[in-house]
């Protein structure tokens, strides 16, 4: 997103109005995005609970869980 807004702000920054508009619009945005990984962290932490109960139904948990523990584990790096 930087970088298309980077060539987006010279012609931008010839427009004095246009600089404030933008201005509380990117903070939105970028509000936003840390608000997606703190919103996985939660989800991420209840994966360890349920991981107890799985043995339960271990023939089916035990392939769901390892697809989704790597699928969730892409994120989290």
């Amino acid at each position: 997103f930087f970088r298309t807004k980077t060539p987006k702000s010279s012609p931008i920054g010839t427009v004095p109005s246009a600089n404030p508009s933008d201005g509380p619009k990117a903070l939105s945005p970028i509000k936003s995005v840390p608000k997606t990984p703190v919103q996985s962290l939660p989800l991420l932490t209840p994966c360890p609970p349920e991981s107890g109960p799985p043995p339960r139904s271990a023939p089916v948990a035990l392939p769901n869980s390892a697809e989704s523990k790597n699928i969730k584990s892409m994120p989290v790096f």
